[in-house]
């Protein structure tokens, strides 16, 4: 076995390893595709995304050989630099977007969990308008009410869709939502359970309504059994992030405003 640099092994069939029992990303990906197989809570059948922040392109293309189906970037930087690097997956975009980024995007994802406010939410209609395309979205709802956190209230966040899904180029998809940091699970329960009702509510009412996006790799057993149908998770398949970053693997371009 060579050793990189990040801690992580790969082993005589190119497959990476890292320290946490020597499990290869391959193996993470079968086993935790494993254990969504079944579905949540309802029954209703699981998208796992996995969070490829930090990541580099042939981490991600062994996870996606492995069965991964679906991609997700925290970072615009980083989608583009992979984005003709990496195959045979959806894109997703799963961090806070700033404004003035939102052009690199347009026409390139498959979902956009992180629609968090009205002029995020005019400018993704006014630039997918302009290219002819309808871009699809998750209303984020800050439901811990963390001022460390983007996102709608609860109380706000039904409105929020109703404004999206009636502009041009917009496709409300459904609701994305990151639980806060507790010990206390019965709170934590009362909170995901409450992004299911609302979801619930739009759903009710908007066949466009499909994907309720919560759970990570420290608490999406307690989402999907509370009735969430799309999970983010990054560490539970890749290992500890690498703290260099993907960059030096990819050989970024900068973006400029």
């Amino acid at each position: 076995m060579s050793c990189k640099e990040t801690g992580d092994f790969v082993d005589s069939a190119g497959r990476s390893r890292y320290n946490m029992g020597g499990m290869s990303i391959s193996e993470n990906v079968q086993t935790y595709l494993e254990k969504v197989r079944a579905g949540n809570g309802l029954g209703e059948k699981v998208t796992l995304v996995a969070a490829t922040k930090t990541r580099t392109p042939a981490e991600i293309n062994e996870a996606i050989e492995a069965g991964i189906t679906d991609i997700g970037e925290n970072k615009v930087q980083e989608f583009r630099d992979k984005y003709d690097l990496v195959h045979g997956a959806n894109r997703h975009f799963i961090g806070h977007l700033q404004i003035n980024k939102v052009k690199y995007l347009i026409g390139k994802t498959y979902l956009i969990h992180s629609l968090d406010r009205d002029e995020l939410a005019d400018e993704l209609a006014k630039r997918s308008e302009r290219a002819g395309i309808v871009t699809d979205v998750l209303i984020e709802v800050n439901i811990g009410s963390e001022l460390s956190k983007s996102g709608y209230s609860l109380s706000e966040a039904f409105a929020a869709y109703e404004r999206a899904k009636a502009m041009p180029g917009l496709r409300v998809r459904g609701f994305m939502a990151m639980l806060p940091l507790s010990d206390d699970r019965e709170k934590l329960e009362a909170l995901a359970r409450q992004m299911r009702a609302l979801y619930d509510r739009a759903r009710a009412q908007d066949g466009n309504i499909c994907y309720l996006s919560m759970g990570m790799s420290g608490d999406w057993e307690l989402c999907l059994a509370c009735g969430a149908n799309m999970i983010r998770l990054g560490t539970a398949l890749f290992g500890p992030r690498h703290i260099a970053g993907a960059q030096a693997d990819t050989g970024p371009a900068s973006i400029t405003k």
